[in-house]
């Protein structure tokens, strides 16, 4: 199976590098377009793109504001045209992949039916007073998730 995600980011320094790094052991590619970011971001971005050919950094041309809904799906457009994925995955900088591994995932998206948008649910991690503030990574350092409404469908 090959997954490819999108994804539309702005001045996501602190999480990026963890994003990127977490999510490509579920992706076979990533994709992302920085929206000009003001932070580090498109340093961090520049550098991963330059490590892994797993991930492209993609220049819109852009130079309006946000306009996220059209943006991500010129982005799905160019990304599909490229052809051969069997799933593209749109995933904020904050949006993490939670199965156990791979085949997991996939085993996930595999029970979808064709043609069909799948949702899935989420957890919301937040900030807590216990955290240890000194682990600079946000995967090692929030450990508190918070439930979601019943029946909330987070992602389609």
């Amino acid at each position: 199976m090959r997954i490819a995600s999108i994804s539309l980011v702005k001045d996501e320094a602190d999480i990026i590098e963890g994003f990127v790094r977490h999510n490509l052991h579920f992706v076979d590619h990533m994709f992302v377009v920085d929206d000009r970011s003001n932070d580090n971001t498109s340093e961090i971005l520049r550098r991963l793109a330059a490590e892994s050919s797993a991930f492209t950094l993609v220049d819109d041309g852009w130079t309006g504001g946000f306009h996220q809904s059209r943006r991500t799906t010129a982005l799905l457009h160019q990304v599909a045209a490229q052809g051969g994925w069997d799933f593209i995955v749109p995933l904020d900088a904050d949006e993490l992949i939670c199965a156990p591994d791979r085949q997991s995932f996939e085993n996930s998206l595999a029970a979808i039916p064709n043609g069909v948008a799948a949702g899935v649910g989420a957890l919301f991690y937040c900030w807590t007073p216990g955290d240890d503030m000194s682990i600079r990574d946000p995967l090692v350092r929030l450990t508190t998730a918070l439930e979601p409404p019943a029946g909330h469908i987070f992602k389609a």
